[in-house]
């Protein structure tokens, strides 16, 4: 829907799920320093929780490197464990 109107920008661009009302303008800062430092092609920003019972749990590989979002109805029970979460419900 907007790929008209970013043709000609140049720099990040933030993506906000309108279910995540709580995000802090800090944690937004710390993305986009990230971005400024590494160049990555995306992003992803991420919670640990104590308990993450609803939430999707952040899958990585051997590395640490993101593999995926495993929302919890679809979770094993050794996911489940996973106490990283994507913060969007």
């Amino acid at each position: 829907m907007c790929r008209e109107s970013l043709a000609e920008h140049d720099g990040p661009i933030l993506i906000l799920a309108g279910d995540s009302p709580m995000t802090q303008v800090s944690s937004l800062k710390s993305l986009l320093k990230a971005y400024d430092r590494d160049q990555p092609a995306g992003l992803l920003g991420t919670s640990i929780k104590e308990d993450p019972t609803g939430l999707g749990r952040i899958t990585r590989d051997g590395d640490g490197q993101f593999v995926g979002i495993v929302e919890e109805k679809d979770a094993t029970a050794k996911q489940k464990g996973i106490s990283e979460v994507n913060m969007s419900a």
